[in-house]
């Protein structure tokens, strides 16, 4: 997709053409994947940022951008997601930084190898069935699950972020309504729980 046909379709998502938003996002996020896993693997990134969350981070930072007005059209819509990775990198390595502890945890309470590896199994489970939640523009279950939740996954552990979202902040940021956001919440946590139902059954 050239950079023209990239500001056609921003001009009329701006004009409040969905479709042309999905089309748009569906054109670009593969070479936005190639270039965020070259930026990664560049500067020698910590194994806990995965590529496709980061991706979809960025473009969910960049599609809020656009539904809040701060989007601004000095670039393609590729390097301006672009610009948007480099500075969630930066964050990422601030953050990293913050929670390392400098001191050892006092007090800590004792807990049975078995309960341990019980409680590993299950977060791997659990990390599994969100990940395999759909991520297609038009069902974005994976990131509206994990929105509303107030989580982010890094390979094998799942983090709780300062804020959740509310449904209708949701909706808002997709450019539908309220209910259409709990609907699809509800979808993707039925999809989570039947996937460790089935685990548990097999």
């Amino acid at each position: 997709m050239t950079k023209n046909e990239e500001e056609k379709l921003v001009r009329r998502w701006l004009s409040g053409d969905l479709h042309a938003r999905d089309e748009l996002i569906r054109e670009t996020e593969g070479a936005l994947n190639r270039a965020i896993r070259g930026f990664l693997r560049a500067r020698a990134a910590p194994g806990n940022i995965e590529a496709d969350d980061f991706c979809q981070e960025v473009l969910r930072r960049a599609m809020q951008n656009v539904a809040t007005g701060e989007y601004r059209r000095r670039a393609g819509w590729l390097t301006y997601c672009y610009s948007i990775a480099v500075k969630l990198f930066r964050e990422e390595q601030r953050r990293l930084a913050r929670f390392r502890p400098s001191q050892p945890l006092q007090s800590p309470q004792y807990v049975s190898p078995v309960d341990s590896v019980r409680q590993r199994e299950l977060t791997a489970l659990l990390i599994r069935a969100i990940r395999h939640l759909p991520r297609t523009p038009d069902q974005p279950l994976y990131e509206i699950f994990c929105l509303f939740r107030g989580i982010r996954i890094y390979d094998d552990r799942i983090m709780e972020l300062p804020n959740k979202w509310t449904h209708e902040q949701i909706g808002s940021l997709y450019g539908y309504s309220r209910a259409w956001a709990s609907k699809h919440y509800t979808r993707a946590l039925q999809q989570v729980c039947e996937a460790l139902k089935g685990k548990d059954n097999s």
